[in-house]
């Protein structure tokens, strides 16, 4: 009986987190179900890595224009550059590995 009322509660908050609209640190969703980020958020910050290749460490003013234009908070934009750059690496390190063999 405990096992039911619980699993209703995770159902419950995973109904309340994909419709909640608020601007907390994890897209609306408080108890910490990851979210994706829309298109349209991920254009502003994809768009200014692409424009910034050789240096992709925007300003912390840059941050909060981009988390201004995205709607999205500094926190997160700030961890999307972190995971970005982790991303090329990753991709640049695969590729070197391949001509390697």
């Amino acid at each position: 009986r405990l096992m039911t009322s619980s699993r209703s509660t995770r159902q419950a908050n995973s109904a309340s987190c994909s419709s909640s609209v608020s601007s907390s640190s994890r897209n609306g969703c408080e108890h910490g179900k990851r979210l994706n980020f829309k298109r349209e958020q991920v254009y502003y910050l994809s768009k200014w890595f692409e424009e910034h290749v050789d240096d992709p460490y925007p300003s912390p003013n840059t941050k909060f224009e981009l988390a201004r234009q995205s709607g999205l908070s500094f926190k997160q934009v700030s961890n999307w550059f972190i995971n970005a750059r982790s991303r090329r690496l990753s991709s640049q390190d695969k590729k070197k590995l391949r001509r390697a063999y």
